[in-house]
């Protein structure tokens, strides 16, 4: 597991639980109960893996606080009842997640393993025409990859900060091409009369991470 701050921004982990020798076990009902829906057993390891990577953030951050309770809806901010001013945000792709705290504003964060794909598909969903020619023209097909994941964890990462998720719609985020094509891994875009930082976390050679924050609400 590693972790960091972000200049005037959120704290932020990753850990892969492969290298982690413990059990995750549910730690309220809720997830208890939601868990029991998954069928494989390493799906529910990487559910409760991401859920206990982002408590162990705010437990590391906030030592004063009680065990965290996470309260999170499909498609909606997560929230920390008893912290209101919190604003948190996780992520999980397989056994990699990913987790990011922050004292005020809004926070979203994505982290997506580096698997090949067809990307084509996928680009027609969720891109403009402009963005799904610049992960055409990044390169070799390793760089046409990263490329996608840029725009694909950034995607994600700004609808999480809108509350939204897929639902929101990914074609209605714009992402520069500057950081699609990795010329700039902080970047601020303006989404809906928000101002949003971009910044990519090193994940390490297997995964992309990014961060979306703002001090705005």
């Amino acid at each position: 597991m590693k972790g960091g701050s972000l200049a005037a921004g959120p704290d932020w982990a990753i850990s892969d639980r492969r290298g982690i020798q413990r059990v995750f076990d549910p730690a309220d009902a809720v997830e208890k109960s939601r868990a029991s829906k998954l069928r494989r057993g390493e799906d529910v390891a990487d559910f409760l893996h991401a859920r206990w990577l982002m408590r162990h953030l705010i437990q590391q951050r906030r030592p004063q606080m009680e065990t965290p309770v996470l309260q999170s809806y499909d498609d909606a901010r997560p929230e920390l009842p008893r912290a209101p001013d919190v604003a948190l945000s996780w992520s999980k792709s397989g056994p990699v997640a990913a987790a990011a705290l922050s004292g005020g504003g809004i926070v979203g964060i994505d982290i997506e393993r580096v698997i090949a794909r067809d990307t084509g598909a996928v680009l027609t969903m969720t891109a403009s025409g402009t963005e799904a020619a610049a992960v055409a023209s990044a390169g070799n097909e390793t760089a046409q990859l990263a490329a996608f994941y840029r725009l694909w964890t950034a995607k994600e990462a700004v609808l999480k900060c809108r509350g939204e998720g897929l639902r929101g719609g990914a074609k209605s985020v714009e992402i520069p091409l500057a950081f699609i094509h990795g010329r700039a891994d902080t970047i601020t875009i303006h989404d809906r009369g928000v101002s949003l930082a971009l910044s990519v976390i090193d994940a390490g050679p297997d995964a992309v991470c990014t961060l979306a924050f703002s001090a705005q609400k």
